[in-house]
């Protein structure tokens, strides 16, 4: 369960009278706009300068954001809930054009010299016992294999936020919500062509699975290939009489 606006009424909200008398009024307006086009323009002029007024950070003479993204989540999973594979952004996908690739194109998560997409997903249960289940699961799509997370009162978690994942739904014997916050960041390069990344040298070297593996190992086979391959060209030094 995602706490937030949703774009459209529940069918159940439908049978609220005050739901159902704002519809009507709705109705009675489309009709009046069909039989009176000018007035219609004019009212819609109105209302878009009243809305530009309560906005807030909508100033005089300039266009007030029409999209409200917010960065914060909390989610409350329960068990019977449903939950399917997902991304949480990828800039590689992103419309064109738009706000965002008109300032940064498009590319590939992790591209030197761009902003990282990334999330912080926090476990608040101060108790999950391993029989109550719903880990958070990773997948990479290219070997079909992957890793989970288990829930830890005050675990932090950093993905990036084109990694596949997923959360597996509590158990019948949980009996409860297992509560998490998501944030949704953006990492700024701080100097042009610098690369964001969220695995820092202090942490030690990272574990790699999947396919990340299999590249990490051929960079390190190239790498000793290299290594042996220079010292077998490099010339002996014979020392002896000087």
């Amino acid at each position: 369960i995602q706490i937030g606006l949703s774009a459209a009424l529940p069918q159940q909200q439908l049978q609220d009278p005050e739901v159902n008398h704002h519809h009507h009024q709705q109705q009675q307006q489309k009709q009046k706009q069909a039989q009176n086009p000018k007035a219609d323009q004019q009212q819609q002029q109105q209302e878009g300068q009243q809305q530009q007024q309560h906005q807030p950070g909508a100033r005089r003479g300039e266009q007030a954001p029409a999209i409200d993204c917010s960065c914060f989540l909390a989610n409350a999973a329960v068990h019977g809930d449903m939950y399917s594979w997902h991304v949480d952004a990828d800039p590689e996908e992103f419309p064109v054009p738009s706000p965002w690739t008109d300032s940064y194109g498009t590319y590939c998560n992790r591209e030197p010299g761009k902003p990282l997409f990334v999330s912080l997903l926090l476990y608040l249960d101060a108790e999950w016992p391993l029989h109550h289940d719903a880990e958070t699961l990773f997948l990479d799509s290219i070997t079909d294999t992957g890793v989970f997370v288990r829930p830890k009162q005050y675990r932090a978690v950093l993905l990036d936020q084109d990694i596949a994942h997923r959360l597996s739904t509590p158990s019948a014997a949980a009996g409860q919500p297992r509560y998490s916050l998501v944030w949704k960041l953006v990492m700024f390069p701080k100097q042009p062509g610098g690369r964001c990344s969220i695995a820092k040298p202090e942490w030690g070297r990272p574990t790699y699975f999947g396919s990340a593996a299999h590249v990490e190992r051929a960079v390190r086979d190239v790498a000793s290939t290299g290594t042996a391959a220079a010292s077998r060209k490099r010339p002996a030094v014979d020392n002896g009489g000087h």
